[in-house]
């Protein structure tokens, strides 16, 4: 196993044996869950996060408060190069009906960027973006977001969302220099089938519009990206 290494920021050819995490969810309250988790990647990094979800009716519609605070670190002998990174992240989002408006922010302190397991996604406040994850050293970015479920218009399934991320701040010393910016647009409508006997089966597509300013050397490059996706769950009780 090994680091995440886009735009070189860490050692991505030091491997480890050994990956461990402990951690849980704690219901507070029926409104507020609150979470910790501990891991380690053996001599490449250690991460905490400590975190909480609130829920609450808040006029006709509902608040949904997402805080998540990630600290991390080298371990052991720190073959993947120096860690040290604070992410801290807020994500609100307000559902009234077949509609939710989001917004959120989030930000990067300390010398590096923040890492996580190769082949695995970060689970910050910007994941499900395509083209990059916005944890570039030193990144403040923010993001507006818009979902509506076509139910309330009769078509039960169906699910849009737009969403615009933001980001600057970066500090690449080999692919630019201080204080880069990068953005994404994205759109994506999804259907899941009713009531046939392929019911369960999903159809996602998704578009991104992503830009930087970055080096032309480096991992993420101005795209335009189009991803198709079938899932089917299949529950077996």
């Amino acid at each position: 196993m090994s680091v995440a290494s886009p735009n070189g920021r860490f050692n991505g050819a030091a491997e480890s044996d050994r990956f461990s995490f402990l951690g849980g969810d704690y219901a507070w309250s029926p409104q507020l869950t609150l979470k910790y988790y501990h891991a380690e990647l053996a001599d490449l990094y250690r991460k905490d996060f400590y975190g909480f979800v609130d829920n609450r009716p808040i006029g006709p519609g509902s608040l949904k408060s997402d805080f998540r605070l990630f600290i991390t670190g080298e371990d052991g002998a720190a073959k993947a190069g120096p860690v040290d990174n604070h992410n801290t992240a807020l994500m609100l989002t307000y559902s009234l009906g077949a509609h939710k408006f989001g917004a959120g922010y989030m930000q990067l302190t300390g010398k590096t960027a923040m890492p996580y397991l190769f082949g695995t996604e970060p689970l910050v406040i910007t994941e499900g973006t395509l083209s990059s994850e916005f944890i570039n050293p030193k990144e403040r970015s923010w993001q507006v977001r818009y979902d509506y479920n076509f139910v309330g218009m009769g078509l039960p399934g169906l699910n849009g969302m737009l969403r615009y991320v933001s980001g600057d701040n970066i500090e690449l010393p080999k692919l630019g220099g201080s204080n880069l910016k990068e953005s994404e647009k994205d759109i994506e409508l999804s259907y899941v089938l009713q009531g046939t006997p392929l019911k369960g089966l999903a159809l996602r597509v998704r578009n991104a519009w992503y830009r930087n300013d970055f080096a032309p050397q480096a991992s993420h490059r101005d795209d335009n990206e189009l991803r198709v996706n079938v899932d089917y769950t299949w529950k077996l009780w």
